[in-house]
């Protein structure tokens, strides 16, 4: 809890800067939003995620304010804080930018800002802006950076009866990233993206390209042998040992909504040049129907996994070093983890006030694999590769 209560301290002591600000007769605005989630399963040999078989509120509870000062007509700043129940996630600054709209085509950002890899990127932690109490997991996987620091640019216009936007950013990421509940120090540079988006009546459609110069903090274990391999002449082995890689992010996401009924169809598949990580493809579809404040939704969600194999170089049978170095190769490529996740999700949303809204969801998630990402397995205990999740929630916005 000590990142949640050092962040509500930012956020005050941000707060109270924005007052000042105000008090020169500088326009401020203020905007929060909550959410409130517990959620168990039924499998007491595994995690989800985090969760367990007993009641847990710290996965994705969280508040969240926002304030934004207007400097003048065409410029000004916004800044978000969120403090998060979830340490492993941690609280932090999420947004911290300058906006300039020289005309109202067009939007120009310079700052921390969001990673616009998702359809929901901007409101991934807004839970009210969306159906689902949890934004699908096999896509929205939290492996992948959510903020980057550079500058943005987004130009909208319009061809008939069709909205278009264009939006192109340029920027880095060096922070921690969460993998299997470990924080794992990472850096992007020359993080660049391209995204694409029309509006035509009750559609939606969006499609994205991005991609950047990863490098992934070595492995220790990984690095010792890699030094092996490469003073032993094994120098593909050793190569294909290496975390710094170039990744390729493709995005692609569409939407129906009417006043009865709505769909949400998303699918994303990221490659990497590095033989170590694996290449991961996954999507989700989602039916909702409207009655009068409630909604019922169903969503079906894949992710898929696909390792490179491993590099056969190394000669067995000659000596006994040899195949000690084989056998730690081999083992290093066979203790890889990967995620094969199908899921069905029945949710209900009750839209209680204006800027409240009561959640639930069921969510049955099963896996093809035994060395998934997604389930922390308990010692000493056999997990049968699938689990049932119920989970409850509060969402409000200020």
């Amino acid at each position: 809890m000590h990142g949640f209560y050092s962040t509500l301290k930012l956020i005050s002591v941000s707060t109270l800067l924005f007052l000042s600000v105000k008090a020169m007769a500088i326009d401020t605005e203020y905007s929060g939003f909550a959410r409130i989630i517990a959620g168990l399963h039924d499998d007491d040999s595994v995690r989800y995620n985090s969760y367990k078989d007993e009641i847990s509120l710290e996965q994705d509870s969280l508040l969240g304010l926002q304030a934004q000062v207007t400097i003048t007509d065409t410029l000004s700043a916004t800044a978000l804080g969120i403090a998060r129940s979830n340490t492993e996630v941690g609280s932090d600054v999420e947004w911290l930018y300058l906006r300039y709209t020289p005309i109202k085509a067009l939007i120009i950002k310079a700052g921390q800002m969001q990673t616009p890899f998702y359809n929901k990127s901007d409101a991934l932690d807004v839970g009210y802006a969306y159906p689902w109490l949890v934004a699908p997991t096999e896509l929205y996987n939290s492996f992948v950076f959510k903020r980057f620091q550079g500058v943005d640019v987004r130009y909208s216009f319009n061809v008939a009866d069709a909205n278009i936007n264009i939006e192109a950013y340029y920027g880095e990421f060096d922070d921690d990233l969460v993998a299997n509940g470990s924080k794992v120090p990472t850096k992007v540079d020359n993080l660049n993206g391209y995204i694409g988006e029309v509006r035509f009546g009750s559609w939606q459609f969006r499609a994205s390209y991005h991609t950047g110069d990863a490098q992934v903090s070595p492995i220790s274990e990984l690095s010792g042998l890699a030094q092996s391999l490469s003073l032993s002449g094994f120098s593909s082995s050793a190569d294909s040992l290496g975390t710094d890689t170039t990744g390729d992010f493709y995005q692609m996401g569409l939407s129906y909504d009417t006043s009865t009924h709505f769909v949400l169809a998303e699918a994303a598949h990221i490659h990497t040049s590095a033989k170590f990580f694996p290449s991961i493809s996954s999507y989700y579809l989602t039916y909702g129907y409207y009655f009068k404040d409630m909604t019922v939704l169903l969503t079906y969600a894949k992710r898929e996994d696909k390792l490179s194999k491993a590099v056969n170089e190394i000669p067995l049978g000659i000596n006994g070093d040899l195949d000690a170095l084989a056998a730690g190769y081999q083992g290093a490529y066979a203790a890889r983890s990967e995620d094969d996740l199908t899921s069905w999700t029945l949710g209900l949303r009750w839209d209680l006030y204006r800027n409240t809204a009561l959640k639930a969801e069921v969510k049955n998630i099963s896996s093809d694999k035994s060395n998934t990402t997604s389930f922390q397995t308990e010692t000493g205990k056999l997990f049968d590769k699938e689990l049932n999740i119920l989970m409850m929630g509060v969402e409000w916005v200020f």
